[in-house]
C-alpha cells in the first residue's frame, strides 16, 4: 500500500509538473503573440502613418516632454518661406528625429511634397499644379524640444524582432502645429536646402 502511495505521489508530482510547463508555455505564446501585434501597430503607423485606436492606446502609455533638439525634412514651396509661417499638421501626426542627417535624407525626397498643398498654393497663384510644384525646395526644420512627445525608436528598439525604422530615430508628436521663427538657407554637399528654426505653438 505504502509502495502503491508512493507511485500515485510520483505521478500527481509528474502530472502537475506538466501542467505547469504547458501553462508557461502558453504564457509565453500568448506574450509573443502580444508582442508580435505591437511590432505590427508600431510599423503600420511608421511607415504609413496608419493610426488606429489601438496605435492611441500605446501612445497615450508613452507621451513625454521632448528635450533633444528635432529635425524634420520635407519640402515646402519657396514663397510661403518666411517668419511667422504656421506649419499644421496635415495628417493628424508629424515624425521628427533626433539625427539631423535623417531629416536631411528626407528633406531631398520629392515624394514628400503634399499634393493637397501643391493644389492650393496652384490656385492662389493661378498657376499650373507642375508650375507649383516646381517652388517647392529642400527645407529641414529644427525645434528645441516638445511638449508632449512619443519616443517611437525606443518603443521599436523594446521589441524582441528588428524593424527598418528604428534606425530613422523617430519622435512622433501628435495635434502640434508649429510656427518659423527664423529662416536660413544654407549650402552643403547635397546642394541647397532651407533652415527652419520653428517652435511649438
Amino acid at each position: 500500500m505504502k509502495k502503491q502511495r508512493e507511485k500515485k505521489g510520483e505521478i500527481t508530482m509528474l502530472i502537475n509538473h506538466q501542467i505547469n510547463q504547458n501553462n508557461k508555455i502558453n504564457q509565453n505564446s500568448v506574450k509573443v503573440d502580444e508582442l508580435k501585434k505591437r511590432q505590427e501597430i508600431l510599423e503600420d503607423f511608421a511607415g504609413g502613418r496608419i493610426i488606429t485606436e489601438e496605435t492611441l492606446e500605446i501612445f497615450d502609455k508613452n507621451t513625454q516632454p521632448i528635450k533633444n533638439t528635432l529635425y524634420r525634412g520635407y519640402q515646402l514651396p519657396i514663397n510661403v518661406l518666411k517668419p511667422g509661417l504656421i506649419l499644421k499638421e496635415w495628417n493628424g501626426s508629424s515624425h521628427w528625429s533626433i539625427n539631423f542627417q535623417i531629416a536631411r535624407n528626407f528633406s531631398r525626397d520629392i515624394e514628400s511634397i503634399n499634393d493637397a498643398y501643391a493644389e492650393e498654393i496652384a490656385d492662389e497663384l493661378n498657376i499650373s499644379e507642375n508650375e507649383a510644384r516646381n517652388l517647392f525646395v529642400p527645407v529641414i526644420l529644427k525645434m528645441n524640444g516638445v511638449s508632449k512627445g512619443i519616443r517611437l525608436y525606443e518603443l521599436l528598439a523594446a521589441l524582441p524582432f528588428k524593424t527598418v525604422f528604428e534606425k530613422e530615430k523617430e519622435i512622433t508628436t501628435l495635434g502640434i502645429d508649429t510656427t518659423v521663427i527664423h529662416v536660413e538657407k544654407i549650402r552643403d554637399g547635397y546642394g541647397i536646402y532651407y533652415l527652419l528654426e520653428v517652435e511649438e505653438i
